[in-house]
């Protein structure tokens, strides 16, 4: 006896509810004679052939579909995923236009004529094609969702975090939004925001692996490693196809200084992004493994992984693309700056060892180092290398003309070996301060800086308080080095009545020779890692640098001391988010080094 089409239809759903796609063709093709005037089942099985990768045989019941109903848009849907699957975009397009066309209801055509311009580079187009579909359908939360996507991949986070907002108004428990929200927000530093969110995501479904993620990613960008490490870890326990959870916990490790740990999760993650093509994760691995030698001062090893940066951190961007410098002797080299004005010093103190490898050299830098750079190489009789502002722009008009970002410097000219050293000072100032307000007594004069203006690593910063009760036992005086705001720590200083001395009318971060004449006329200077413990090391002068138990990996992995500033000293935590013990190791030193002169 024959099945009815009901009965039909309802076993062809059992069989792709399973994802048992060969049973589907299997069994329409058993009736399908009885049915070949039915556009819905030769629809289901072109559906069927398709996820079996059967492009030919698929395109002809789905064609069949559309000659007995030339209205089934389904028929036309999926005969364009065919087309899609088989490379032939231009033929899905026709499709998908026609779709909307006979049916402007129809959201996944939008979406995907929408991704097919998308993945063409076409981005304006598909925000277009994304906005016209919102205009026939305001109430989308599909549209509204993959517009935030597209937003979100260009770093308009703004616009992107609206269009999530809107696609939760109509369905604002889906999951995948939310966490689609959430992410947006850890890209935006709303952490504390995503953590509502996270939490009341969690209570709808407490097993979604993304949301996890996200909670443990919560704890790692506000620097929780040890919670973060013991979510990532409670993932991996349960699945291993959660590739997002390996680079994190990478990275959590490396933070706690588990090196081991850290090299082990990068080799799997790096294996499982190859496998899974996951090309942008993997990037992110190469260059997270690259501090691992960084943080040795493995220059060669970490040469490779460390270029990674370019297509990784957001605010690292090439200036020129052109004529790169392999390390051989050249008529004119220009050496450009990258990244901070701290990695503009630190990474400067190799200038000097390319005086013999270009017969003229171009070192362009950030304009406030200008003059500190040009009266060292003036003092050191170094005629072939010219400091210019960082705004210069060089064509590549000279074929011998080479160029190399700062950064790379190292991978260059540095071996792995112990057999380099930096030579300080590398900077020097003017020798005349325009207000000379510093006292002559016979008192220590101790210079300070207490934070960090990096919005993404205020871990480095320490409370101003903290740090002044301990100078302020000793008969001392303390001098302002920091950079920015800093009228409530002066105003706490004169209630207090600390004798602590700040310029109010010098300009410390624009001027930074007279913070630099500042600097050479103290005993020693204390500082958190900024760019004062950079300059004020590149300046010789004798740095304390309290240091988190992560610390960056400029400062290597020493205890106490820092091979490339020879004139640092080190304090470093031993814990995470606690500057206690570097309190009371900062207090014993300075009693030590300051009892015979107070």
């Amino acid at each position: 006896m024959k099945e009815n089409i009901k009965n039909i239809k309802k076993k062809i759903q059992y069989f792709y509810s399973k994802n048992d796609f060969f049973s589907v063709e299997k069994y329409i093709k058993q009736n399908v004679k009885n049915f070949n005037n039915s556009d819905e089942i030769l629809v289901q099985l072109g559906l069927a052939l398709a996820c079996q990768s059967k492009l030919d045989e698929a395109k002809q019941y789905l064609t069949k579909a559309i000659s007995l109903n030339q209205g089934n848009v389904d028929a036309y849907y999926n005969l364009a995923k065919v087309y899609e699957l088989n490379k032939e975009e231009k033929k899905a397009v026709i499709l998908y236009k026609k779709i909307i066309r006979l049916d402007p209801n129809y959201i996944n055509a939008f979406l995907n004529l929408a991704m097919v311009a998308y993945e063409k580079k076409k981005i304006n187009l598909a925000i277009l094609i994304i906005k016209k579909g919102l205009k026939l359908n305001s109430n989308s939360y599909e549209l509204y969702n993959n517009l935030g996507q597209i937003y979100h991949s260009l770093f308009n986070y703004e616009k992107a975090e609206v269009c999530y907002r809107k696609s939760l108004k109509f369905k604002p428990q889906d999951v995948n939004i939310l966490n689609n929200l959430i992410s947006n927000l850890f890209k935006t530093k709303k952490y504390y925001e995503a953590k509502i969110l996270i939490d009341s995501t969690l209570l709808i479904n407490p097993n979604e692996v993304v949301t996890k993620y996200h909670y443990g990613y919560f704890y790692q960008k506000t620097h929780n490693f040890i919670k973060a490490i013991e979510i990532y870890e409670n993932i991996l326990s349960k699945t291993k196809n959660f590739g997002l959870v390996y680079g994190s916990l990478g990275l959590c490790y490396f933070e706690v200084r588990r090196f081991d740990d850290a090299k082990r999760i990068f080799r799997i993650s790096k294996d499982f992004y190859e496998k899974s093509g996951d090309l942008i994760s993997l990037r992110d691995v190469f260059l997270n493994s690259s501090y691992l030698e960084l943080i040795n001062y493995k220059f060669k090893s970490s040469a490779k992984l460390y270029e990674y940066r370019w297509s990784m951190e957001e605010d690292v961007k090439k200036k020129y693309e052109y004529n790169y410098w392999d390390g051989s002797y050249c008529s004119h080299l220009v050496v450009w700056s990258e990244q901070g004005v701290g990695d503009h010093i630190f990474f400067g103190g190799l200038l000097d060892k390319l005086i013999h490898l270009a017969k003229k050299i171009t070192f362009e830098v950030d304009k406030r180092l200008v003059n500190l750079f040009d009266n060292y190489f003036k003092s050191k009789k170094i005629n072939n290398i010219k400091v210019v502002d960082l705004n210069t722009n060089f064509e590549s008009f000279e074929e011998e003309k080479k160029f190399i970002p700062l950064a790379s410097l190292p991978s260059v000219i540095l071996k792995d070996s112990e057999d380099w050293s930096i030579s300080t000072p590398f900077l020097i100032s003017e020798k005349v301060l325009t207000k000379d307000f510093i006292a002559n007594s016979y008192k220590p004069k101790i210079g300070i800086s207490w934070k960090s203006f990096n919005p993404n690593e205020q871990y480095r910063s320490i409370n101003f308080i903290d740090l002044i009760n301990v100078i302020k036992r000793f008969d001392c005086e303390i001098y302002n080095l920091q950079f920015g705001d800093i009228e409530l720590e002066y105003k706490a200083t004169k209630e207090k009545k600390i004798n602590f001395i700040y310029d109010i009318s010098l300009d410390y971060k624009n001027n930074i020779n007279e913070v630099s004449s500042i600097i050479n006329k103290m005993d020693f200077v204390i500082t958190v890692q900024n760019t004062i413990a950079h300059l004020s090391c590149a300046l010789g002068k004798k740095t304390i640098v309290l240091l988190p138990l992560n610390g960056r990996w400029q400062w290597g992995d020493e205890k106490d001391k820092c091979k490339w500033y020879p004139t640092s000293k080190l304090i470093r935590s031993k814990y995470i988010n606690n500057w206690k013990d570097v309190f009371d190791k900062l207090k014993l030193y300075l009693h030590e080094n300051l009892k015979d002169k107070c």
